[in-house]
């Protein structure tokens, strides 16, 4: 018999629950199911369903209405809820929120600890007049909260003068001015900024070859260049009926906002800003370096039609190849949800795996004033962050993880890497091959193919590992640079084994 001083204890250890990041909600959802539970209501049962959905969902949400994203949440609890948030404003109370841009002003706010990078957040349509993106580092996790409200005068908006309150990096408040001046840098360069009463559109030829480009060392000072909006020559012109007049209305539209804007043909991306020699600065004007933001802009339409092509993730694949790092995804609302003839629950499904598993920051505008607010907005950000910057060139296959505001590729460079019409190395097209499959992301294909760059030396390996083949790829680590890498998994590893190795199929 064992001595009492070897006998083990056994300890129960508690993790403390966390608590909902969402508790007003949670509380007037628990109040609500008590309230139907007196009355001896069937919906408390739903109200109960709802109450745990939430309690699961690990972000904040900003409006009632982006509880539509969870389950056993409907119009009818969005609307109460929403009534109730309304009630609960109106009597004073203040309810915390990122920090959001009023017309005019730019604020920026360091968050979310290295700790927690993954809780990215996204913004979802809302009835509210604004919405917000937020622009992730890697190693600062900045994010820049951009107002986009709905605009019935751009003219009244962009004359606005009033200065804008931003957190530095040391958290010490700094107050900017955001006036015309601003904007004026970003006006053409064989022209002064102060005589630019109106800007105009910078037409360049939509069909430059780029394809021989060779790698230059470019370096930028404060003062030697201006930052100018890109389009995308499709976004601008072209096309009948009333897409063309929205299209002439968006032009417009930058040009009253005293938005200067080059149109051009872009190999990848709607819209992008870039780094302009001035004139007197001694560096050619063909020089040019891309910031690392680039907007891809989708109707729901659009973005529904692209999804069922395979447009969609052909797209998102190329703009992760682009060199830009920090890519955005402008949904646009067009018509009824319910007549775009596919099921509302798989485009928000593509549309989340975009935000949370590709890592494209995810913006919604309710129609094409709000893009164009978006965009405005965007550029007066991108030049009060490049105002005293200096920039440096670097190749699209470096990796700018800390330094990725200031090591910018060139423009000549982003157009050869992105070009949809360049031919495909065989690395290449393996890699779309791969991505067929739907658990398949850029970041996956890119690190399967880098231990086998070529189907033959998979399918060897394939071959090698005998029994063990279907975990062959199982330990193959993916993931953004800087960031904590992940496995690919037995289960995704033991498909690409099958698709590779069956001989037959029975469909």
């Amino acid at each position: 018999m064992a001595s009492p001083s070897h006998v083990k204890k056994r300890v129960r250890v508690t993790r403390k629950p966390k608590s909902c990041p969402n508790p007003l909600f949670e509380k007037w959802l628990q109040e609500m199911k008590d309230e139907a539970g007196r009355k001896e209501s069937k919906t408390q049962y739903a109200y109960a369903k709802a109450l745990k959905s939430l309690q699961k969902y690990p972000l904040k949400l900003h409006s009632a209405k982006e509880c539509k994203v969870l389950q056993h949440f409907g119009d009818v609890l969005c609307q109460q809820l929403e009534k109730k948030l309304q009630q609960y404003l109106a009597d004073g109370a203040k309810v915390k929120k990122p920090f959001v841009a009023k017309p005019g002003n730019v604020q920026v706010k360091k968050t979310m600890p290295p700790s927690s990078f993954q809780e990215l957040r996204t913004t979802t349509p809302v009835n509210q007049p604004s919405d917000i993106i937020c622009l992730d580092g890697d190693d600062e996790f900045d994010r820049y909260n951009l107002d986009t409200s709905p605009i019935s005068n751009l003219n009244e908006r962009c004359a606005s003068s009033k200065p804008a309150n931003y957190l530095s990096h040391n958290n010490a408040p700094v107050r900017i001015p955001i006036n015309n001046t601003l904007i004026s840098k970003a006006a053409p360069v064989s022209k002064p900024a102060a005589s630019t009463s109106h800007a105009k559109e910078a037409v360049l030829e939509p069909e430059e070859d780029y394809s021989d480009y060779v790698y230059e060392k470019l370096t930028f000072k404060p003062g030697d260049y201006d930052i100018v909006l890109c389009v995308d020559s499709a976004e601008v012109s072209g096309s009948g009926g009333s897409n063309k007049n929205q299209k002439e209305a968006a032009a417009k539209a930058f040009q009253d906002c005293g938005v200067v804007f080059d149109t051009r043909k872009l190999s990848v991306g709607d819209y992008l800003w870039i780094c302009k020699p001035k004139a007197g600065s001694g560096i050619s004007t063909d020089k040019e370096l891309v910031l690392p933001f680039v907007v891809e802009r989708k109707r729901l339409d659009d973005l529904v039609s692209s999804i069922k092509d395979g447009r969609f993730k052909e797209q998102k694949f190329r703009l992760k190849s682009s060199g830009l790092n920090r890519p955005i995804y402008l949904v646009e609302e067009f018509g009824n949800r319910q007549n775009l003839g596919f099921p509302e629950a798989s485009m928000m499904q593509a549309i989340a795996n975009t935000l949370m598993i590709e890592k494209f920051q995810v913006h919604w505008t309710n129609g094409s004033k709000e893009s164009i607010a978006f965009l405005v907005e965007m550029t007066k950000q991108c030049i009060n962050m490049y105002e005293d910057k200096t920039v440096t060139s670097r190749s699209c296959h470096e990796n700018a993880v800390s330094d990725w505001q200031n090591r910018l590729i060139t423009f000549k460079e982003y157009y050869a890497n992105s070009n949809k019409q360049k031919p495909l190395s065989v690395t290449q097209m393996f890699a779309k091959q791969l991505m067929q499959l739907r658990a398949v992301t850029a970041e996956t294909a890119t690190a399967i193919v880098k231990h086998y760059p070529t189907p033959i030396s998979l399918l060897n390996a394939f071959e090698s590992a005998g029994s063990s083949a279907s975990q062959l790829l199982a330990n193959i680590e993916h993931g953004k640079p800087g960031k904590t890498k992940r496995k690919i998994g037995a289960s995704l590893s033991s498909t690409i084994a099958m698709l590779y190795t069956k001989k037959q199929f029975d469909f």
